[in-house]
């Protein structure tokens, strides 16, 4: 059996022809969290040149948080357990950004078969020990805000 051409502008005039779109649109846009590390750890082999300057930051941010840390433990409030959390954030979110990355391997040759690995690299360790130090360090504080978090949840059910 022939195959049928079907000639342009047979069903629709010229003018309302749908437009079509030979390329695949893609979201700019990581997918999740994961996509979202997944693309840091791409543009973190590009940061990591400036290395020094990153690890002055990290160790600043680690005392900044230290400090918090000690004042959360004198004056537990809202205030201070605010600057404390974004605190903590933002030396995660820079250890992950610029201490790690990510890399994608595929096993096997079949393609039903095949599994998809992700493999996370430190690159630098200095900024993951840092990240472990806040970690060991700062245990109490961290244990007070997840009771205080827990408390205020407790509450916000209790209220609605």
């Amino acid at each position: 059996m022939e195959r049928i051409d079907i000639q342009p502008g047979s069903f629709f005039p010229l003018s309302q022809q749908p437009a079509r779109s030979d390329k695949k649109k893609r979201s700019k846009r990581p997918a999740g969290v994961f996509g979202k590390l997944l693309e840091d750890g791409q543009s973190a082999e590009t940061a990591a040149a400036a290395g020094p300057l990153q690890q002055q930051e990290a160790e600043e941010l680690f005392q900044e948080i230290q400090a918090a840390g000690e004042r959360l433990k004198q004056f537990p409030g809202q205030e201070n357990s605010s600057v404390y959390r974004e605190l903590v954030r933002a030396l995660v979110e820079k250890v992950v950004r610029d201490g790690i990355i990510v890399e994608e391997h595929s096993s096997g040759s079949h393609i039903l078969k095949r599994k998809s690995f992700s493999l996370l690299r430190v690159v630098d360790a200095k900024l993951a020990q840092l990240l472990d130090g806040v970690a060991a360090t700062q245990r109490e504080q961290l244990q007070l805000m997840a009771q205080v978090e827990e408390i205020q949840g407790l509450l916000i059910d209790m209220l609605h």
